[in-house]
């Protein structure tokens, strides 16, 4: 009798326990008020983010130069790119896609911190500008009234995207004013509109930075040397008191009979 009773005990205990164990693994694939609505809104939330979020690159546009101000503009065309690391990136293989198309060739480096332009006409723009840092020549146009560029790595993924425009938040003096696209920060993402502003000058700034900062040129000059030799007086004679106090102060004062001396300038008290 006593082990049958100890047995249903048992039972009951370990019906009780797998119950528990069964509630705990609900509550775990489940949790109180985390229902399969909750689990849906944050699949589409964490979808959305990773949408709206800017390229992965360390290799992104910089300035676009969509409406060139010379007459031949498809000549004048051009898109550069900004390497926002200090050590060199090689992007051999990547290539630009959508509104225009070039295959970066093998070999080919971003320096740190650097620029590098895609022309439609390199030849033309290095004769224009000076610049070296220009490669090409690049398929397609640039639109006028806007258009989409991505930058794409040797695995197809996406590095970079911009789809630019004249209405909204976009500028709207590069499409005609001869100025170009210009990221007002180099290290802001390139898909808001608010990144963007216009060049400082007509032309851009292929292959350089967008608004360099003057280099200014210092010197210095020493007024007074430190070792300069004065003559001065320790008589006692109080100047202040005397009709010709100042005369000491005039260039034909002669000042022979003073003493003499290196000194610093210095007011005594």
């Amino acid at each position: 009798m006593n082990i049958l009773i100890e047995t249903a005990v048992q039972e009951r205990r370990s019906s009780a326990a797998l119950e528990k164990l069964a509630r705990i693994a609900e509550m775990i694939r489940n949790p109180p008020g985390f229902g399969l609505r909750h689990y849906c809104a944050a699949f589409f939330l964490f979808f959305f983010a990773l949408q709206t979020s800017r390229a992965d690159s360390t290799v992104v546009f910089n300035e676009i130069m969509y409406h060139p101000p010379q007459t031949n503009e498809a000549q004048f065309e051009w898109v550069e790119l900004h390497n926002q690391m200090a050590v060199d990136m090689d992007i051999s293989g990547w290539y630009l896609a959508n509104a225009i198309s070039y295959k970066f060739a093998e070999g080919t480096v971003v320096p740190g911190g650097g620029f590098l332009v895609v022309a439609s006409s390199p030849t033309d723009l290095r004769a224009a500008t000076g610049a070296t840092n220009i490669i090409g020549p690049f398929t397609g146009r640039l639109a006028n009234n806007g258009d989409k560029i991505e930058l794409r790595n040797n695995n197809n993924r996406l590095m970079d995207s911009i789809s630019y425009g004249v209405e909204g938040d976009w500028p709207i003096a590069p499409d005609g004013a001869g100025v170009s696209l210009t990221k007002r920060n180099p290290d802001l993402g390139s898909a808001d509109p608010r990144s963007w502003t216009v060049s400082a000058r007509v032309g851009g700034t292929p292959g350089s930075e967008n608004f360099p900062v003057p280099h200014i040129v210092t010197s210095t000059k020493p007024l007074v040397p430190i070792e300069q030799v004065w003559r001065y007086d320790q008589s006692g004679t109080d100047f202040s008191t005397n009709a010709t106090s100042y005369d000491w102060a005039q260039p034909a004062f002669n000042d022979s009979a003073w003493p003499s001396g290196p000194g610093l300038l210095a007011l005594e008290s």
